[in-house]
Parts: C-alpha cells; sequence; structure tokens
C-alpha cells in the first residue's frame, strides 16, 4: 500500500472544510453582533447622558 499525504485524504478535507465553514459563519455572526451591540451602546449612553448634563447645569446656577 502506498502512502499518501494527510492532506490528500478525504478525513483531512472534510475536516479543512467543516472547520472553515464554521469559522466563516461565526466571523460573520460576530460582526453583525458587534455592530449592533455598539450601535445600541451609543444610543443608550446618548440617551443617559441628556439627564446628567441638565442635573449639571441646575447645579450650576
Amino acid at each position: 500500500m502506498a502512502w499518501k499525504r494527510f492532506y490528500s485524504s478525504l478525513r483531512f478535507k472534510m475536516t479543512v472544510g467543516v472547520i472553515l465553514i464554521l469559522l466563516v459563519v461565526m466571523s460573520v455572526v460576530f460582526v453583525v453582533q458587534y455592530t449592533w451591540f455598539r450601535r445600541e451602546m451609543i444610543e443608550r449612553l446618548g440617551l443617559s447622558a441628556t439627564p446628567l448634563s441638565d442635573v449639571i447645569k441646575g447645579s450650576l446656577k
């Protein structure tokens, strides 16, 4: 029996294919979730900063 390189076997190709697909899908999910979370946090920060600025202005008068 002739020796085959490990990277030419079907098992290796299937494993690499599954890992690459998972990596791409998880990267897309991470980017979408990150942008949503970032936008949500900036929006909430803007809402919470408005009353605080009013309190500071009121205390300075």
